[in-house]
């Protein structure tokens, strides 16, 4: 019995200490983006979708915009699009075309880090 009594108070210490632990306070993720270039019509069409969630029942995603003019940056094929998101630090990750569209898609990702 006087064990236990010694056991008891040990092992509710133990416990307590373990809520003290804090999480990291840098930490890295993944952020990741998709290219979409439409090229069913005379003109190809690129865009850049972030995840942002856009009100509407029609979903336009976001242009880059260049930060030397502040206009939006028109990308002119696919393959401009990527080489601007590599310039950016953006890799591709993989592609594809859903169906049989007219449509290509890029999977992209960064490494953003949060720090608290």
């Amino acid at each position: 019995m006087k064990s236990f009594t010694i056991l008891l108070p040990l092992l509710f210490s133990t416990v307590c200490c373990l809520g003290q632990i804090s999480p990291p306070q840098d930490s890295t993720y993944w952020r990741y983006a998709e290219i979409i270039g439409r090229t069913y019509t005379a003109m190809n069409k690129v865009e850049i979708d972030y995840g942002q969630n856009v009100p509407g029942w029609f979903k336009k995603t976001e242009e880059p915009i260049d930060p030397a003019t502040g206009k939006a940056i028109v990308f002119h094929s696919v393959v401009d699009a990527l080489n601007y998101m590599s310039v950016l630090g953006w890799e591709l990750v993989q592609s594809y075309e859903p169906g049989e569209t007219a449509t290509l898609r890029f999977l992209v990702r960064r490494k953003e880090h949060i720090s608290k």
